[in-house]
C-alpha cells in the first residue's frame, strides 16, 4: 500500500467513475471517540496532521499525511501558512495502514463524516433535488441483462 512520494493531488479510485469531495468533523474532547492525532498515534506538540486518505477497498487504509514541526521550525498555524507561502509546498509524512484496524481507527477519529460524489460526466453540473425518497429495504434488484 505504499504512499508515492510527490504531490497529493485529488482522491482516485481506479476508474473514477464519481467525483467529488469530502469533509469531516474532528472527534474532540467532547466527543465520545479519540482525536485523530490519537487514533494515528501522532503526539500534536510533534506533528501538524494536514491531510487523511481513508479507502474502504480491501484491504481498508488509513494514510495520515503531517508535517514534522521540529524539521520545519514551525509552532504556530500562522508559521506553517508562511512556510507554504515561502517553499510553494508543505513537505509531509505519510503515515500508514493497512487492514480493518485502518477503518476502525479511521471512523473513530470522526465524529461525523461526509461524502457526496458525482457522476463524473456530470460533476460541472448543478444537481437540484425536486423530491427526496426511502431507499428501497431488502436485497437491491438483479439486472436483467446479465442474465
Amino acid at each position: 500500500m505504499a504512499t508515492s512520494v510527490g504531490e497529493l493531488g485529488p482522491a482516485l479510485a481506479s476508474w473514477n467513475d464519481f467525483v467529488g469531495t469530502a469533509a469531516a468533523d474532528e472527534s474532540g474532547p467532547d466527543a465520545t471517540g479519540p482525536s485523530l492525532y490519537e487514533a494515528a498515534g501522532l503526539d500534536p506538540a510533534t506533528w501538524i496532521i494536514l491531510g487523511v486518505d481513508l479507502g474502504t477497498a480491501t484491504p481498508a487504509t488509513l494514510v495520515v499525511y503531517a508535517l514534522d514541526r521540529a524539521v520545519h521550525g514551525v509552532s504556530t498555524h500562522a508559521d506553517l501558512i508562511d512556510l507554504g507561502h515561502r517553499s510553494g509546498e508543505l513537505a509531509v509524512t505519510a503515515f500508514e495502514l493497512c487492514g480493518p484496524e485502518a477503518l476502525r481507527r479511521g471512523a473513530a477519529a470522526f465524529e461525523r463524516l461526509s461524502v457526496r460524489l458525482v457522476a463524473r460526466p456530470f460533476h460541472d453540473q448543478r444537481l437540484v433535488v425536486h423530491e427526496r425518497r426511502a431507499l428501497p429495504v431488502g436485497p437491491p434488484p438483479t439486472d436483467p441483462a446479465s442474465g
